[in-house]
């Protein structure tokens, strides 16, 4: 077809479409191309109907130029109407503008823009929440080598003589939710999942964390003070190392600096 026109018809005639590489021989041909084809996204509002080449692209283009939700086929008031139409509709990120799938995902995404406030008493790495630091202890990452197994003694011997933890080692009271690990207990109380967080309802969380961290440092200090073998710069190479952990198998990501 591109060889016949080119043939036939005049050079100045060409209707060229830079992006696929294609001539066409009139501009019906051309339109219904940029209309049907996957690698245009032309915009129905503009004037000159401007392409994009993804259709994040037009969206992004609607919001800022239009005021328009394309999902929901509304024209906003306003910027600010639009924004917040967005952050209760659609799960938007403040920060960076990006869409999650439910509350719960925008919850944990929002820890990623906190500021590394939750320092480590075993080796000094820095963290957003309680829930990344114990999610550090409880992969066995911490050069002080506090371990899971060492969260679980201490936290069985808080529980020991509380009577209403159903069995659990880990257990929120407020909401009687029961969790395998330190990081997943915290995880749930930082997060709208669970009203009462850390120190709300029972306090039962916040009286955890306190109880934890005072055995967990005897714990760093006991091993600090005995003898140890092979090589002494091995921990102080580990400590320099910039990780970030969080809980293994949990929704929260957090960034590798």
């Amino acid at each position: 077809m591109v060889n016949h026109i080119r043939t036939n018809t005049p050079r100045a005639q060409f209707f060229h479409c830079h992006r696929c590489r294609l001539d066409f021989a009139n501009r019906v041909e051309y339109s219904r191309h940029i209309n049907n084809s996957f690698d245009h996204h032309p915009c129905n509002l503009c004037r000159h109907r401007t392409d994009f080449n993804s259709f994040t692209g037009l969206q992004r283009h609607l919001e800022a130029f239009h005021l328009y939700c394309e999902p929901c086929q509304w024209f906003a008031p306003s910027t600010q109407g639009l924004r917040q139409h967005n952050t209760s509709r659609h799960f938007m990120c403040v920060t960076c503008g990006d869409y999650f799938n439910n509350q719960h995902q925008l919850s944990v995404h929002a820890f990623v823009h906190r500021p590394f406030g939750v320092r480590c008493f075993g080796c000094n790495f820095q963290f957003p929440i309680l829930s990344a630091l114990y999610g550090h202890f409880e992969s066995s990452r911490c050069p002080s080598g506090i371990t899971s197994e060492d969260i679980q003694n201490i936290a069985a011997g808080y529980v020991r003589n509380l009577a209403d933890s159903n069995g659990f080692i880990f257990y929120c009271r407020d909401c009687q939710r029961g969790f395998n690990r330190m990081c997943d207990l915290l995880q749930h109380s930082e997060t709208r999942t669970c009203p009462a967080g850390y120190w709300g309802g029972s306090a039962r969380v916040g009286l955890l964390v306190q109880y934890m961290e005072i055995r967990l440092r005897n714990i760093v200090e006991s091993r600090r003070a005995a003898p140890t073998n092979g090589d002494p710069t091995a921990k102080e190479e580990v400590q320099n190392e910039k990780v970030i952990s969080c809980c293994p198998g949990s929704s929260l990501i957090l960034p590798v600096i």
